[in-house]
């Protein structure tokens, strides 16, 4: 229809959720922790994952001594979180272990990042506050689907001449806790970048 009034076309504040949090956090803090994450107050909640290593690296200067005894402690995180259930107070003594394990290897500094990183503030029109959650390869792999099939319409129509991401990376989204952007907290590249690309590409637009 605008193509037809000879209109130029500007996509704006486009992202596409990547999440349905519901799941992600009910599955494993139970109905409470999801009602929580949702609210957007308050510290990290023990039933959401922690940061990726990478995230992690990135943001505390990790050095490499440092991720190689930092990786099994978030994956026993990861299994006793999964062992606690729905059982609070088991989800905040292995939670509670977990974060103390790794503050224990980290100079002051990074003590400072990590809390911030553990309870950034909330409010300024984010999301739940906390990183993003990481997402399965299947949850990648869909939002990079849908990306692709979204520029692919836009391509057919050349009135659209530009588009316009509601911002960059997950962690400065408004819907961070749904993971919608290309780029992750850590400003990583993901699929759903790939498949913008590879639509432009097929349609002979540069990049």
């Amino acid at each position: 229809m605008f193509s037809n009034l000879g209109l130029k076309v500007h996509i704006t504040e486009l992202d596409v959720r990547a999440t349905d949090r519901a799941p992600l956090t009910a599955a494993v803090g139970g109905p409470a922790a999801s009602s929580s994450a949702r609210s957007g107050r308050g510290p990290l909640l023990p039933g959401r994952p922690l940061p990726p290593i990478e995230a992690m690296r990135n943001i505390l200067t990790l050095t490499d001594a440092q991720v190689a005894r930092i990786e099994p402690l978030l994956a026993a995180d990861t299994q006793n979180i999964e062992t606690a259930g729905a059982d609070r107070t088991r989800l905040d003594e292995a939670r509670n272990a977990t974060v103390a394990a790794i503050r224990q290897l980290l100079d002051a500094a990074q003590q400072s990042r990590f809390t911030l990183l553990l309870t950034p503030p909330p409010g300024g029109g984010r999301g739940p506050a906390g990183p993003p959650p990481p997402l399965t390869a299947a949850q990648q792999q869909a939002l990079a689907k849908r990306y692709g099939e979204i520029f692919q319409v836009f391509l057919k129509h050349p009135s659209v001449v530009r588009v316009t991401f509601w911002g960059l990376r997950d962690a400065d989204s408004w819907r961070r806790a749904d993971s919608p952007l290309l780029f992750d907290e850590a400003y990583g590249r993901k699929p759903a970048y790939d498949a913008v690309i590879q639509a432009l590409a097929g349609a002979g637009v540069r990049k």
